[in-house]
């Protein structure tokens, strides 16, 4: 207390009072803010410790540590960081995208792939797309390959497919179609023809030529035994089946006729000296002790358009290997007579397709002499 101030009475001592007892007050207030301040600013500082330590754990990469065996062999990981977790809903967005874009066009593909399909099945039963018949022309032409067929063969319908679309995929599945129809047939079209059995030491030959006044159709079918290896045999019809064929008479057919080839399927082109249009679709079927090769000329075929004469052609051809060491082949073959888009049949009289050295005409003597080359393996051609 201030010495100069006496308290000369009692109004003066209680008012130096209350003065003192507010500057103490004062006092403890001002305490008391400091020590709170001062606790929050601890409190504040351990905050933003427990922070930093936490946002220093976020900034680190994803590390995993192997636990304790308690924790049955798991592993722990840390919190990704958000832009780690930014950066991987990124990725999941695009490759989202790129998966959408891929089913729209896989949708886009099937449904065009379905109205191909749909196209190709009204085609094979005499309708198109929207429901009506076919043109005059398609109707003439399915009349006609309907009529080169022999009766046998007929009761067969889906053997008449003889079309082969652009697309890549529709043109695939119809190869596949029209060969595994001829394959899983075979047996039976043997035995409409009184194939002997294959173990049979005795050979087999068969002529059925049907003829009009215009027109014939003929089958032709043999089994016997050959010396040619088994491999070696099957690689003559692979690669050389128009030569085996014989589709050139006498003729050994020395230019690779291989157009397209897939696992199962090879297809054959060429147009030979008379001006006919070979185009065959061969396949190869390979089971326990046998192979078999089937092949069918193919009418319409949209990447390879022409207006040459053809003849609707089937075969089927067996080749077994022996306990002998030889070989089995049974080999059935059936071809009308030459035809065009635009007309049922070629005139005998118009007709050439071959002719002796001398220029004379062909006969039937010359067409059992060309059976007889397709019924022999022949040796390979060499340029």
């Amino acid at each position: 207390m201030d010495s100069s101030v006496l308290p000369d009475d009692d109004e003066q001592v209680e008012k130096l009072d209350k003065v003192l007892r507010r500057r103490i007050y004062l006092r403890n207030i001002r305490r008391m803010f400091r020590h709170r301040e001062k606790q929050e600013r601890l409190q504040l500082l351990d905050t933003l410790s427990e922070l930093e330590a936490k946002l220093q754990c976020l900034k680190q990469p994803r590390t995993t540590v192997d636990t304790d065996a308690d924790d049955g062999g798991r592993k722990a990981t840390s919190t990704l960081t958000w832009e780690d977790v930014a950066e991987a809903m990124r990725e999941e967005n695009s490759l989202a995208e790129l998966e959408n874009k891929f089913l729209k066009h896989e949708v886009e593909r099937v449904v065009a792939f379905g109205r191909q399909i749909q196209r190709w099945i009204f085609i094979q039963n005499g309708a198109n797309p929207k429901g009506s018949l076919k043109s005059r022309d398609q109707r003439k032409e399915k009349h006609m390959l309907i009529e080169n067929i022999p009766r046998r063969i007929l009761q067969v319908p889906t053997w008449r497919d003889t079309t082969l679309f652009a697309d890549p995929e529709l043109r695939k599945l119809g190869k596949l179609w029209i060969t595994q129809q001829l394959y899983h047939n075979t047996d039976r079209m043997f035995q409409s023809y009184w194939f002997p059995q294959i173990e049979s030491p005795s050979s087999y030959i068969y002529v059925d030529a049907e003829f009009d006044e215009n027109t014939y159709n003929l089958v032709f079918c043999r089994q016997y035994e050959i010396l040619t290896p088994f491999e070696r045999l099957c690689e003559l019809y692979r690669r050389e089946l128009c030569d085996q064929l014989a589709v050139e008479g006498s003729t050994r057919i020395r230019e690779n006729t291989v157009k397209e080839q897939e696992e199962h399927t090879i297809q054959h082109q060429m147009i030979t000296r008379g001006g006919e249009v070979i185009n065959l679709v061969c396949g190869e079927f390979h089971e326990e002790g046998r192979s078999l090769f089937v092949a069918q000329l193919i009418i319409d075929d949209e990447l390879f358009l022409h207006d040459h004469h053809m003849r609707n052609r089937m075969c089927w051809i067996e080749i077994r290997a022996m306990p002998n060491g030889k070989c089995k082949k049974r080999l059935m073959c059936y071809q009308t007579h030459c035809f065009t888009k635009t007309e049922s049949a070629v005139p005998l009289a118009v007709r050439k397709p071959w002719r002796t050295r001398n220029g004379s005409r062909t006969n039937f003597s010359m067409l059992l002499n060309k059976l007889h080359l397709v019924s022999t393996s022949r040796t390979p051609s060499t340029p």
